[in-house]
């Protein structure tokens, strides 16, 4: 699905990644992948309140999250392993950071900008409510670099966002892969609420 919605985005716009909602890591992975290929130079900060899900992620792709992906026998064996290790408030390498916060935290304090920001955020198997509040829209939009890339992951609730993140002055295209939903996100007008 990430190979889906990122084929469109210019791979320059990964030189400064925002990730909210890192998951399993494989929006992760597949960035880190494909700028070890190009030789391309790029950070990453991912926002993930779990940090099981960073050593879920580490366990699959590595510690840098440029391995192939490990068979899910392999990838239990290391998760075990780190499971026993107590938790941190961060992952980071040299071009990856993994934050354990929650994302009002983050978009309350940072102060970076980014020219590529993912968003896959959820609360079961639906996007959390808050992605359609326009304080969370102008949080995103303060964190992107003018001529910039927001890559929404919508899935059923694809409709009312791209309606919301439109009234905002954003361009929208919607992404269909299988049964989910994508919103890519540009150009955005100086339209604050």
């Amino acid at each position: 699905m990430w190979r889906c919605g990122l084929r469109n985005i210019p791979q320059s716009a990964f030189r400064c990644t925002l990730v909210l909602g890192s998951g399993a890591g494989s929006i992760l992975h597949i960035i880190a992948r494909a700028a070890k290929k190009n030789l391309t130079p790029f950070s990453i900060t991912a926002i993930e309140q779990d940090p099981v899900m960073t050593d879920l992620a580490r366990a699959l792709y590595g510690d840098d999250f440029t391995d192939t992906p490990t068979s899910v026998r392999g990838a239990y064996a290391r998760y075990r392993k780190r499971a026993l290790l107590s938790p941190s408030d961060r992952y980071e390498t040299n071009t990856v950071s993994i934050r354990h916060v929650d994302v009002w935290t983050f978009l309350r304090n940072d102060t970076g900008r980014y020219s590529f920001i993912a968003v896959d955020l959820f609360h079961g198997f639906d996007v959390s409510d808050f992605v359609g509040l326009y304080t969370f829209i102008d949080g995103v939009y303060d964190l992107l670099d003018h001529g910039g890339y927001i890559l929404l992951n919508a899935t059923r609730q694809a409709q009312k966002l791209e309606s919301l993140w439109r009234k905002t002055g954003y361009c929208v295209t919607s992404i269909q892969y299988k049964q989910n939903t994508m919103l890519r996100i540009d150009s955005p007008q100086a339209v604050h609420f």
